[in-house]
C-alpha cells in the first residue's frame, strides 16, 4: 500500500533476503519499533545532532579541539611572557641593588659622591655638585648619569628641586 506522502517514503536496499532478515531481526532484539520506524528515528537523531557520527556533533568536536588548541598555545606563550617578566624583574632588582650597595661601577660611584654631597650641603645648585664631582671621576655622559641619578633620588624623596637649587631632604 503505498504511503500516503509519497516523498516521506525512503526505501533501504539488502544484497539479499538473508541480509534483509538478519538486520530485521537485530532491530527487533534491540528496540521495540518496527524497522522502518527505527530507521528513520536513527536518520532523525543523526541530522539533529544526537548521535555521536552526526555532522552537527563532529563540526562541534572539531570546534572543540581548535579552541583547546588555541588555549594551550595561549596558555604557554602567557608562560613564557611571565617567566620573561619575572626575569627582568630579577634583573632589575639585581641593577638597582647594585646601584645602591655595591660601588664597583662608575654609576654606583657617582651615586655614592652625589648624595654624600647632598647630605654635606643641604642646600646647593647643580654647577656646584658638577665641580665636585667632575675633578673626582671620570664618566662618560656625566651630565646624563647625574640627571638619571637626581631622578632616583627625588623619586625616593631625598632630594627635591626648587628654582634651580636643590635641597636635601635626608637628615644625617
Amino acid at each position: 500500500m503505498p504511503a500516503a506522502d509519497p516523498k516521506s517514503v525512503i526505501e533501504i536496499r539488502f544484497n539479499t533476503p538473508e541480509e534483509k532478515k538478519h538486520y530485521q531481526s537485530k532491530v527487533s532484539e534491540k528496540s521495540s519499533l518496527g524497522f522502518a520506524k527505527w530507521g528513520a528515528q536513527l536518520v532523525r537523531e543523526h541530522f539533529k545532532g544526537e548521535s555521536l557520527d552526526s555532522p552537527l556533533v563532529v563540526n562541534l568536536k572539531q570546534q572543540l579541539e581548535e579552541l583547546t588548541n588555541e588555549f594551550q598555545r595561549v596558555e604557554s606563550e602567557n608562560l613564557y611572557l611571565r617567566r620573561s617578566m619575572d626575569s627582568k624583574s630579577k634583573e632589575l632588582l639585581e641593577v638597582r641593588g647594585r646601584l645602591y650597595t655595591k660601588p664597583g661601577t662608575y654609576s654606583a660611584e657617582l651615586f655614592h659622591m652625589m648624595y654624600s654631597w647632598f647630605i654635606e650641603h643641604k642646600q646647593t645648585t647643580r654647577k656646584e655638585l658638577l665641580d665636585h664631582i667632575e675633578d673626582a671621576v671620570k664618566v662618560p655622559n656625566l651630565i646624563q648619569e647625574i640627571k638619571a641619578i637626581e631622578v632616583i633620588l627625588i623619586g625616593n624623596g631625598i632630594i627635591e628641586v626648587e628654582d634651580g637649587r636643590i635641597h636635601c631632604l635626608v637628615e644625617e
